[in-house]
């Protein structure tokens, strides 16, 4: 019970760090959108540089998606069995002996 309480706690801190840091990310980009970096004035019109803004936070936003979804699949194969399955279902096809091990 400890080390489940212990791998929920990391989990959901991970999470919760990943998901701070990408919304950091998406106010900073957005912050920038307006203006493009002295180094890269010469080859990035501010058009480009607006889009590439928008498609990172657009691709930042999705992400989130999927950080939010991949703790519950974790969980569901750890904590909620899904391993267990999936070694009977192995178990039932490969039959007794070393395939059902490997």
């Amino acid at each position: 019970m400890t080390f489940t309480l212990i791998f929920l706690g990391m989990l959901s801190l991970s999470v919760a760090t990943e998901a701070w840091l990408a919304l950091r990310q998406v106010r900073h980009v957005r912050s920038h959108r307006g203006a493009v970096p002295a180094a890269f004035r010469d080859r990035v019109d501010l058009a480009a540089h607006r889009k590439a803004a928008d498609y990172t936070v657009a691709r930042t936003r999705f992400g989130l998606v999927g950080l939010a979804l991949a703790p519950v699949v974790l969980r569901g194969w750890t904590l909620g069995g899904g391993l267990a399955a999936m070694q009977g279902l192995w178990q039932q096809f490969a039959g007794p002996g070393l395939a059902a091990g490997v």
